[in-house]
């Protein structure tokens, strides 16, 4: 039984590796060969759909191309789309030659000889040897004959001059011929079939090739023949397909020669020939054919099974296609919880749900309780759609589907809760100003929706300083919040519910009187001397926003300041200044003096910023002058000036040097030190490898690319490979060793990797007897699943402990593919014996007998003994015996022969045999009939034979002459021919083996007196014609009629009348008591002719021109209605009117019976009307109006035909015609049945519109990259651009260059040569990805937008981490946010809610990318370098 892996890799696997790309190679099996010597060439799977072999002679591809069959021939049958196997032979000569063999394929149908190579080909070396040729007309091949042929060879032979000698073995049985020279026609005769030529030809050289041999295949015979039986076409899984093959009408009748090649889904499975085809093809099916390309089917979804029987005289082919069907597994897809009033669907997301058609299965829904939604979708009933509902009330709901499939029918639940959506609300009231006390309470009113399902609630209140929950907490459901400070407050309130979350947020403003603080102002050691007042004095507005700051600056430029943030003052002479700040406010006003001192001290110089590693040794700093004190981080000495860089982490480090530091006013100079370390270096995640499975390739981190791993099990520290071999189970650490590329710095990162153990067999398998269940799980440790094939034929068992059971005895091996819990694959191989009973059978002497004989029970000589045996005669009663013969005389039957069933019981090694055998008793007969036993003649009554007691003949007297031997015989009939009743006696004997009985019956058949007549008032005449039908049959007798049309009636005397024309047969039916009679006549009804007419042109004094179109006329008399006295006989007459009107005009005809109407028809007669007319504007441009001026006369109606195809009926025309041309128009102008025509050719020419288009390609991915235009517009001349961003040109193909992501709108303006015009736009955006842009300026005070904060640009990042630092190291902000793949926060340049100063900081990213990419950095415009670190100056 082959499995149905094979139709899955071939129908699946190769099915779209052949159709969309070749593997172009080949091998053959010998490269050095003798002339006549088969070279076999294999090609490659999978492969082409086309291929070509090209045989190439000389050295490719400066030789020439070898031609068949002077240089070479292919073996017969090969066909070049199916077969992947070809077979080639090669002609003699005395020098030798070389070929190469090249490959050509192809998947194109356009291409299904394809003659290109596509490799290299290989080298065939045809060494020196004679050549080995016989030429015969016929190829050797006699298609269609059933007689023997005649076969005449020739020779040859390329190297006739050198040849020595001819051998012919003619394969057939008859004498070898043997000759020295072969000059003359050679003939031979062969009966129908297949055979053999050996043709050797002997050389006069001395090499290995002196000898040549070469084989020719003959055929006498036919096409091959190939049949299979019928099968089912569909099957369900798991399933058992066999597609039996009739080999009597294959092997029993094809040539020996034939070839039968077995494709599957369009794929080559296997070859056979007439010596190994089997009765059948066996799949087992796994998996469903749905979705499946089924290319030798009439439609998809199936599997295909197709043979292929070939010889050299033709191809026969068969094919079987099956539908494989799943099992249904619904599983219902959409949400557990739901809102009210929210349309939500449900649908079967199990996939593997199909049909006898592969279509969705159909679905039952319900939904449970029936109350509280609506849904499009019926319940309860067969349909195809998923279930769309809105619920309408809350609670639980229990929905069911219910899936009908092909194979089998499924329930499944889901349980659904119903919620309603929350809304957050709150109010409060604003207060006044804070009082005496310090601090105000403010009560806050919860008013949110819906209570009931809201779970949580949360309060925010920010800033935080200052406020405190006075009642409640952050989570009550109404809170009273105490402030203590002034200022604005946000508050906010999120309400969660089941369904929803929502959010009520609101401003809260708390005035009071403003509060001033101050901080140290550090002295100046230096003039000039700028600092900015606003970064030393804390202050509030007393929540009064339209506050008055009034600042004074004694002895500093400037003087004074009416503003919030004054910004720097500076100081150019040393000296004690006051700085003063008052603020005026709603509730009150407050001021406050702080003071500065500024010296005038010499700097110190300490020398340019450097780098170090973080593990190098530590260094001496420099100064000038010296004697000064070292400060900041990695400062070991401050005296001496040593930095030691391991002492600190990676990262910029400025570091001061401070002259007179305990002085008054020390004076300072800073150098930045760079250390450098590896940052975030990893050995990867940890790994795990299961012995026996081979190596195990370790995975670093990919920012840290060319280290080194250690550890145990490692085996090529560079490339990072682990052995497992050798090691127990267990955990084991491997590092992996970074040296920093920038640096000197080395790091070492470890992880662990695991190695699992592997599955293992316990205890050996005890021997089973046939159909013992045993737990083939106690056989084996260390498996967590397992696939179990017991080797007989059984499908796969996929349990960890399954219970099997075998069927028949033997040998058999079981194959465990096995997984441990670690997730370890193993195959075990496991044999194990399977033992039955022996066969049990006994003799039964006589099988059939008579009431009152003994049966004699034998055993056969080959049976063996069993322990017990117990014999049960089917009577109600058993025995127990040992194995003697035994005698039963068995009770006598009833009715009919009884069939006793004997069992027998004998216990065996694997349990009891049992054996059943059957006795019959023969019944005694007794005869009887069932018969109806009266009727009229002719009579044939229902006769049934009811004998019982098992008869086995019969004999039947009927009575009337006739006799039978049959148990149901045909019923006689009985003639009566008399009108008197008779009398007939039937007599059945019924006979056995066992006796004879007898019995007879009357039966009484009546006569029959019923006689039918009828005649009418007239046999013929013309439509209509009505009929009187006159009744003179036998007084009493129901009469029926029939009148020959489709109508009847009941009565003795009747009418009819006949609408239509024809020959009508008119039957009359009298019916008796026991018997009937008929009688019929013809009536012959004539058709009256059918007038009517047409008139042309009845215009005023012009011919009009009568057409007649009666039919079944033959005479004619035409009256025109206007006064004038003619009378016309002619059928197509003609007459001038001279006045306009309505006129009756009257058709009479006749024809020969003579039946004879007429007709009459009003004509309008009118004036003749004069078709004109103009077209304004004759040349426009596509999808442009023409206007078409109509100038006729006299005319009522309209009819123009514009050249396309295309009418109208309009008076005045504007039309719009669709593709560019010139057409010629006609107007028909139309007054009453008088019409005139005019035509202009050329009327309208439409200019072909230009057809705009274009397409874009960004030069780059990074920001601001250029956009280059390419324009693809037909028929253009000028074009104009808009880009959306307020720019344009007049270019063909233009750049551009934007500034942001946009989405931006880029419109396109064509006009052609005749200044046709068009447009297209298009909408792009600039993309991003994989970039950063990092703004290197920002203001957060004067800045307007994006220009007031720090912040990144980018797209698609999954990790994100960025940092700001001052120059001296210390960490100013952070972000890690993203939303939608993007930075979502910015540094608004605050340090703890104040603005730092103006000055240059320090910004680091760190991102990573959705496709796994590290950023690699901002690319530095002077130096080209790209870094993750860079600077940013704030401005105030």
């Amino acid at each position: 039984m082959k499995r149905i892996l094979q139709i899955l890799i071939l129908a699946l696997s190769l099915f779209s590796a052949k159709y969309t790309k070749a593997i172009c190679s080949f091998t053959v099996d010998k490269t050095s060969v003798c002339a006549g010597e088969v070279v076999t060439i294999q090609l490659s799977q999978p492969y082409a759909k086309y291929h070509n072999i090209i045989v190439y002679k000389g050295v490719y591809p400066m030789g020439s191309v070898a031609t068949s069959p002077a240089d070479y021939k292919v073996l017969l049958p090969y066909n070049p789309t199916k077969d992947n196997i070809i077979k080639i032979t090669f002609r003699g000569s005395a020098s030798g030659q070389q070929y190469r063999i090249l490959l050509a394929e192809s998947n194109s149908d356009l291409v299904p000889i394809p003659n290109v190579p596509c490799d290299g080909g290989k080298l065939i070396t045809v060494n020196p040897s004679p050549d080995p040729e016989l030429k015969e007309s016929n190829n050797f091949i006699f298609c269609g004959a059933t007689t023997p042929q005649t076969v005449s060879v020739t020779n040859g032979s390329n190297t006739i001059g050198s040849n020595t000698n001819y051998s012919i073995d003619w394969g057939d049985g008859s004498p070898l011929v043997n000759m020295a020279s072969f000059s003359s026609t050679l003939t031979h005769t062969y009966s129908p079939g297949s055979y053999k030529i050996t043709y050797k030809v002997t050389g006069s050289g001395s090499g290995s090739c002196n000898v040549a041999t070469k084989t020719y295949n003959v055929l006498i015979g036919k096409a091959p023949t190939i049949s299979i039986s019928a099968s089912s076409p569909t099957v369900c899984i798991p399933a058992n397909y066999e597609l039996p093959i009739n080999l009597a009408e294959t092997t029993g009748k094809n040539p020996s020669s034939t070839l039968y090649k077995v494709f599957v889904n369009g794929e080559l499975d296997t070859i056979y020939d007439n010596t190994n085809l089997p009765s059948s093809l066996k799949y087992t099916f796994v998996k469903g054919s749905c979705g499946t390309v089924s290319k030798d089917c009439n439609s998809d979804d199936k599997f295909s099974v197709r043979i292929f029987a070939v010889n050299e005289c033709d191809v026969t082919d068969i094919s079987q296609c099956i539908m494989v069907l799943d099992s249904i597994h619904p599983e219902i897809g959409g949400p557990d919880t739901v809102c009210i009033d929210e349309p939500v669907q449900y649908r079967n997301i199990d996939h593997n749900s199909r049909d006898e058609l592969c279509h969705a299965p159909a679905m039952i829904w319900t939904v449970t309780p029936n109350a509280g939604f609506v849904s499009s979708t019926p319940l309860g009933t067969l349909t195809y759609n998923n279930l769309n509902i809105t619920f309408k009330q809350k609670g639980n709901y229990q929905i069911k589907l219910r899936v009908k499939g092909a194979c089998n029918e499924k329930d499944t639940i889901l349980n659904i809760l119903v919620v309603d959506r929350v809304n957050a609300d709150a109010a409060f009231v604003a207060p006044s100003c804070i009082p005496a006390s310090g601090y105000i309470d403010v009560p806050i009113l919860n008013k949110s929706y819906d209570s009931t399902s809201i779970t949580k609630y949360v309060w925010t209140i920010t800033p935080a300083a200052g406020v405190s929950f006075s009642s409640g907490n952050e989570n009550s459901r109404h809170v009273t919040v105490r402030f203590t400070k002034s200022g604005n407050y946000n508050i906010n309130l999120l309400a969660i519910g089941g369904c929803n979350s929502d959010t009520w947020n609101s401003t809260l403003v708390i005035k009071g009187k403003p509060a001033i603080d101050t901080l140290k102002i550090p002295q100046g050691c230096y003039v000039p001397y700028s600092i900015n007042p606003k970064n030393y004095f804390n202050y509030t507005n007393g929540g009064d926003n339209n506050a008055i700051f009034d600042w004074t600056f004694t002895g500093a430029s400037p003087s004074s300041a009416s503003t919030e943030n004054p910004g720097n003052i500076t100081y150019n002479t040393p000296g004690t200044y006051p700085i003063q700040l008052k603020i005026s406010a709603q509730c009150g006003d407050s001021t406050l003096t702080n003071f500065i001192k500024v010296n005038n001290n010499i700097k110190p110089f300490i020398g340019n910023d450097f780098g170090l590693c973080v593990f190098d040794p530590p260094i001496q700093l420099n100064a000038n002058p010296p004697g000064g004190i070292w400060r900041g981080k990695g400062i070991t000495d401050s005296i001496v000036g040593i930095f030691t860089p391991s002492s600190v982490p990676a990262g910029d480090y400025d570091i001061i040097y401070a002259l007179n530091p305990n002085g008054s006013c020390p004076t300072y100079d800073t150098v930045r030190i760079k250390v450098a370390e590896i940052v975030g270096l990893t050995a990867g995640p940890e790994q795990t490898i299961c012995k026996g499975t081979g190596y195990l390739q370790l995975v670093g981190n990919p920012l840290f690319p060319g280290g080194n791993w250690i550890g145990t099990g490692v085996v090529n520290t560079s490339v990072g490979i682990f052995n497992p071999a050798g090691l127990a189970p267990g955990f084991y650490q491997v590092g992996y060793v970074y040296k920093d590329p920038t640096g000197s710095c080395k790091d070492t990162a470890y992880k662990k990797i695991t190695v699992f153990d592997s599955v293992h067999v316990k205890t050996p398998v005890p021997d089973l007897c046939v159909n013992q269940s045993y737990n083939f799980g106690n056989i084996v440790g260390n498996i967590f699943n397992g696939e179990w094939d017991f080797g007989d034929g059984t499908p796969h068992a996929f349990v960890s402990n399954p219970f099997h059971a075998y069927i028949r005895p033997g040998n058999f091996t079981i194959t465990l593919y096995a997984q441990t819990i670690d997730g370890c694959m193993d195959t075990i191989k496991i044999p194990i014996l399977v033992k039955s009973n022996p066969p049990l059978s006994f003799n039964v002497a006589p099988d059939s007998t008579c009431t009152g004989n003994n049966v004699t029970f034998t055993f056969p000589s080959s049976h063996v003994p069993a322990s017990n045996y117990v014999w049960d005669f089917g009577i109600g009663s058993t025995q127990t015996s040992t194995p003697i013969n035994q005698q039963y005389s068995f009770p006598p039957p009833i009715l009919a022969d009884t069939f006793y069933y004997v069992t027998l019981k004998a216990d065996y090694f694997c349990g009891p045999s049992f054996f059943t055998d059957t006795v019959k008793v023969k019944a005694s007969p007794k005869a009887d009939f069932g018969i109806q036993n009266i009727g009229c003649t002719p009579f044939t009554p229902i006769l049934a034979n009811t004998s019982f007691g098992s008869p086995t003949g019969y004999v039947w007297d009927f009575g009337n002459g006739q006799t039978s031997t049959l148990q149901f015989p045909p019923s006689p009939t009985y003639i009566n021919k008399t009108r008197r009743d008779s009398v007939f006696t039937i007599k059945l004997k019924a006979i056995n083996s066992c006796g004879a009985d007898s019995i007879r019956k009357n039966i009484t058949v009546k006569g029959n007196d019923v006689h039918a007549k009828f005649f009418t008032n007239i046999p013929q005449g013309c439509e209509p014609l009505k009929v009187d039908f006159f009744n003179i049959s036998s007084p009493g007798a129901q009469i029926i009629w029939n009148f020959g049309d489709g109508t009847s009636a009941l009565a003795d005397q009747v009418s009819h009348e006949y609408d239509t024309s024809g020959i009508f047969k008119v039957s009359l039916l009298a019916i008796g008591a026991c018997g009937r009679d008929s009688f019929s006549m013809n009536i012959n009804v004539f058709a009256k002719p059918k007038p009517n007419f047409d008139v042309l042109t009845p215009c005023v004094n012009n011919n009009a021109q009568f057409v007649n179109k009666t039919t079944n006329g033959s005479s004619y008399i035409w009256y025109f209605g206007d006064g004038d006295s003619s009378i016309s006989t002619n059928p197509n007459p003609k007459h001038i009117y001279k006045n306009t009107g309505v006129y009756d005009v009257k058709l009479v005809t006749a024809n020969s019976h003579p039946c004879v109407d007429s007709i009459v028809k009003q004509i309008r007669v009118s004036e003749k009307p004069t078709a004109q007319f103009n077209v304004a504007n004759p040349k426009v441009c596509e999808q442009e109006a023409n206007v078409f001026l109509n100038t006729s006369t006299n005319a009522s109606n309209y009819l123009w035909y514009l050249g396309n195809g295309e009418t109208s009926t309009d008076g005045g025309l504007t039309y719009v015609y669709p593709k560019p041309g010139l057409y010629n128009v006609t107007l028909t102008a139309v007054n009453g049945d008088c019409r005139d025509s005019v035509t202009k050719v050329a009327a309208v020419e439409i200019y072909p519109k230009p057809i705009a288009g274009f397409i874009y390609d960004f030069t780059g991915n990074g920001f601001n990259a250029p956009i280059i235009f390419t324009n693809t517009t037909a028929n253009g001349k000028d074009y104009v651009w808009t880009f959306g961003d307020g720019d344009s040109t007049s270019g063909k193909d233009p750049s551009h260059q934007y500034n942001g992501e946009g989405p931006y709108r880029v419109t396109l303006f064509v006009k052609s040569n005749h200044d046709c015009l068009d447009t297209v736009s298009h909408v792009l955006g600039v993309d991003y990805a994989g970039q950063v842009y990092v703004p290197n300026v920002f203001a957060p005070e004067t800045g307007l937008g994006e220009a007031a904060f720090w912040k990144p640009k980018g797209l698609s990042m999954k990790e994100y981490h960025a940092q700001i630092f001052s120059t001296y190291g210390q960490l100013l902000w952070e972000s890690t946010a993203l939303e939608n793949g993007q930075p979502s926060e910015g540094w608004d340049g605050k340090l703890k809610g104040t603005i730092l100063p103006q000055d240059v900081y320090v910004w680091k990213i760190r991102a990573i990318f959705t496709d796994g990419k590290a950023w690699d950095g901002m690319k530095d415009p002077k130096t080209g370098k790209k870094s993750v670190m860079g600077s940013v100056m704030l401005l105030r």
